[in-house]
């Protein structure tokens, strides 16, 4: 037994030391507030975060613009993406918390609305049917998918910003006819950039509506199927929790 004491503890020493399962997700590299900040700051990470130490992992996050992003996920060379919402497309490479081939609402990281911006004295709005009034590009960031929607109902779309910011010093500009971005977003800097709280005006009602996933690669999904399943119910739990939802009140005030 003695000679086998020290084999032992050889053996199960490592296992103390082991590090964590490291998974690399990567975000969209421009700022959403109150989503995503500078330095890796905002809602979405404090809520990732939240789940490191009941599953006993550690997310490295990987800055990347939205569309590589995407196709860094399916090719896997990253293990995941946050704030991915769901399209057939996305669905064909992502694997997302799925029931009868629909993604589960319950576990999502969160819900915005896309939104209508426009010049104020300007006409152009968004009814059941579709735009009216609308003489001009609309202005989307490059790679969102309300862009498919937009393109459906006859829009022409200027996609070459990639920021909220950028679209609506666009819209500022005269250079296009509208700009659709996520609600928050846009209303926050209606309220912080005085020259787009005098000249621009957000527009009712809301063009649609999107849930955003902790998306997995399938290569990922395959090799830790059960945690996998285990962060997306971590993700509602820490969506619902009394912090998270002091946290986002808090930020919608800013």
């Amino acid at each position: 037994m003695k000679r086998l004491l020290p084999l032992l503890l050889l053996v199960l020493l490592p296992l103390a030391h082991a590090e964590p399962l490291t998974i690399r997700v990567c975000h969209d590299r421009e700022p959403l507030r109150p989503w995503r900040l500078e330095g890796q700051q905002g809602l979405d990470f404090e809520l990732i975060r939240q789940l490191q130490a009941p599953l006993g992992v550690r997310f490295e996050f990987v800055a990347l613009p939205w569309k590589r992003c995407l196709l860094s996920l399916q090719r896997g060379r990253v293990d995941a993406a946050m704030g991915v919402s769901y399209s057939e497309e996305r669905g064909a490479f992502a694997v997302y918390p799925l029931q009868l081939q629909q993604p589960q609402t319950a576990l999502r990281m969160r819900s915005e609305s896309y939104v209508l911006y426009r010049r104020k004295g300007h006409a152009v709005r968004w009814t059941e049917q579709g735009f009216a009034n609308l003489q001009g590009a609309i202005g989307v960031q490059l790679g969102y998918s309300v862009i498919e929607m937009l393109e459906r109902h006859g829009a022409t779309i200027d996609s070459g910003a990639s920021s909220a910011e950028a679209n609506l010093h666009k819209l500022l500009k005269g250079r296009v006819a509208a700009v659709v971005l996520l609600g928050q977003e846009g209303d926050y800097w209606l309220r912080h950039n005085l020259d787009f709280h005098e000249a621009l005006e957000r527009v009712e009602p809301p063009l649609q509506e999107k849930h955003y996933y902790l998306a997995y690669s399938q290569a990922f999904y395959q090799r830790h199927a059960a945690l996998v399943q285990r962060s997306w119910q971590g993700v509602a739990s820490a969506r619902d929790s009394a912090l998270f939802r002091q946290q986002l009140e808090a930020s919608v005030l800013d």
